[in-house]
């Protein structure tokens, strides 16, 4: 069971990494701000893949919706700034 473990931390590890680089890269740019990173918080969800089940599609369901009402405000502007991009 050392394995599940040891995935997890390459996976978290290559993710922050380029979190890291991109928050460096757009840190030069005129306009930082465009780089946004959304992670949502997916507490009593089951993270295997392959758990279709009716209570953890709920449970995502649930996450989802929680992130959206927790971040209304961050979601709004990279919608607007894909919006503006296309006029």
């Amino acid at each position: 069971q050392w394995i599940k473990p040891v995935i997890d931390m390459l996976m978290s590890g290559n993710a922050e990494t380029v979190d890291y680089e991109l928050k460096q890269i757009f840190s030069t740019c005129a306009e930082p701000g465009n780089y946004v990173r959304i992670v949502p918080d997916l507490r009593g969800v089951n993270p295997e893949m392959d758990d279709a089940s009716d209570k953890n599609i709920k449970a995502l369901l649930d996450a989802g919706d929680r992130f959206v009402d927790e971040n209304k405000e961050i979601l709004d502007n990279v919608a607007n700034k894909l919006i503006h991009l296309n006029k």
